[in-house]
């Protein structure tokens, strides 16, 4: 659950109405959300935000309205410790006068100065091209919310031809405790998908002689088109090390570092202890790790149970989840 803290100023109360409806979106999605029309000085430490949320008027020249202008004399001359602290601004208007949205811009750079974190742009509801600003604001949220919230959710794409792949990264998912999981076969499913995750889990076996799964080879040349800068992916691979002692987890390796190329940060690393191989493309450049979770459900299936739940721990420090 996240809290969100929603700091109002207002004048004919708009921006009060449009606080408490985005309280309802947030309540609606599971969270806490908490409304605050009279602000006190200390409001904000008090409540502890995972999210702040201010939603403000302008009056007179751009002006912050009373009931909140205790809140900004506080973030610029007693400002509580929120380096990091999340933010989004609410800020609503009228393009008719010469100062328009000042307020708002006002609390942004506040909020700045000390460290905060603004996650997307400052809405402005404009007063003469707003019909409903509940319904405006209402709208923004929804994409707002699935841009930079929602996002926590992990995308896990795999390929699977035997169905050893697949069932392992169904007890992936369920291990990833306490955090959503969306499951994609790429066998019928655009690599482009990826972009709708910030964090991303990728599975792929090993066949033959070092040989990708033939979903995977069927999509590599997606890759070109993705930009992966902003993610952070953690890997899986199935092999045989007995059978294919020589090509163990190869195609984890390739992978890695395909997406190494596209600008992913990569995580999930695991240990060689354990495994009898003779080589290996999926191993770290000091040869001491796997570039991720190496399964191998031909010679140490009894294994994989322990393992899976050690890796996702791991994974979801790593992700920082």
């Amino acid at each position: 659950m996240i809290k969100f803290y929603l700091p109002v100023g207002t004048v004919t109360g708009t921006a009060e109405s449009v606080a408490h409806a985005l309280a309802e979106e947030i309540r609606a999605r599971g969270h806490q959300a908490e409304v605050d029309a009279d602000y006190e000085p200390g409001n904000l430490a008090r409540q502890e935000p995972d999210i702040l949320l201010p939603c403000c008027s302008n009056t007179g020249q751009g002006d912050i309205p009373d009931n909140l202008v205790p809140f900004y004399y506080e973030l610029r001359n007693a400002p509580p410790r929120i380096a990091g602290l999340r933010y989004a601004i609410v800020n609503l208007g009228d393009s008719a006068y010469e100062h328009f949205g000042a307020a708002g811009r006002s609390l942004d750079q506040a909020l700045a100065d000390i460290g905060a974190v603004r996650q997307g742009e400052i809405l402005t509801l404009d007063a003469l091209e707003t019909v409903d600003h509940e319904d405006d604001a209402r709208r923004w949220f929804k994409t707002w919310y699935e841009r930079y919230i929602d996002r926590k959710k992990i995308g896990l794409f795999y390929g699977s031809s035997t169905c050893y792949t697949e069932m392992a990264a169904e007890k992936i998912a369920a291990g990833m405790r306490g955090t959503s999981v969306e499951l994609h076969n790429i066998a019928d499913t655009d690599l482009k998908r990826c972009l709708d995750y910030s964090f991303l889990i990728m599975g792929i076996p090993t066949w033959d002689y070092g040989e990708l799964q033939e979903d995977w080879e069927n999509l590599w040349p997606q890759f070109d088109e993705l930009d992966l800068s902003e993610h952070r992916v953690a890997l899986f691979g199935l092999g045989d090390q007995i059978g294919y002692p020589q090509w163990f987890q190869d195609a984890l390796g390739y992978l890695h570092e395909r997406l190494r190329e596209r600008g992913a940060t990569l995580v999930g690393y695991w240990p060689v202890e354990g495994y009898q191989f003779e080589a290996s493309q999926g191993l770290s450049t000091d040869k001491s790790q796997f570039v991720g979770l190496a399964l191998d459900e031909e010679n140490q299936a009894e294994l994989s149970e322990e393992r899976i739940r050690r890796w996702c721990e791991q994974v979801q420090r790593e992700f920082g989840l």
